[in-house]
């Protein structure tokens, strides 16, 4: 009986700590209230730039900040750290400006697909390009993409599926 009461409690506390986490969501920032650090970074590397908004967040423990913004015709979404290091880059693309390797691996993969959304995400790691795809079929698919064309993740949007 004991063992029940405990392993009943560890199950509590994981649930508690899971609803936490899920309520812990991006909490909206002012413009003018980012550190400095993270204004000085996004100047550095997106002079005149247009700000249009901002999160804060705990990711694995830290806080960082998204920041979404239009350089240069593009929306851009930028993740940094409160010290103002840029850990992530996303910015949105025409389905024409994928590399030749990708477009021609979502063409062989899926002939009649046509891309709804696409967005290049540059990491200290790797280029790889999150793409929203309606196939042939009407299945939507959320696919993410490394720069050789190889299809890494690949995940169907079923509550938007297309009748």
């Amino acid at each position: 009986m004991r063992h029940d009461l405990t392993r009943s409690l560890l199950v509590c506390i994981v649930l508690a700590i899971s609803v936490a986490d899920a309520l812990a969501a991006a909490e909206k920032v002012s413009l003018d209230k980012l550190p400095k650090a993270v204004s000085a970074a996004l100047k550095s590397k997106f002079p005149d730039a247009k700000l249009t908004s901002a999160e804060k967040e705990t990711v694995d423990g830290k806080t960082v900040f998204n920041v979404a913004l239009n350089f240069k015709d593009h929306d851009h979404d930028v993740r940094l750290t409160d010290d103002g290091k840029i850990t992530r880059t996303g910015k949105a693309i025409s389905g024409r400006d994928l590399p030749t390797k990708v477009a021609k691996a979502l063409i062989d993969k899926y002939p009649r697909g046509t891309n709804k959304k696409v967005v290049e995400v540059t990491t200290d790691k790797a280029v790889t390009y999150e793409i929203l795809l309606l196939t042939g079929d009407q299945r939507l698919l959320d696919l993410q993409v490394d720069s050789d064309g190889k299809v890494l993740k690949e995940t169907e949007r079923k509550e938007e599926k297309k009748p």
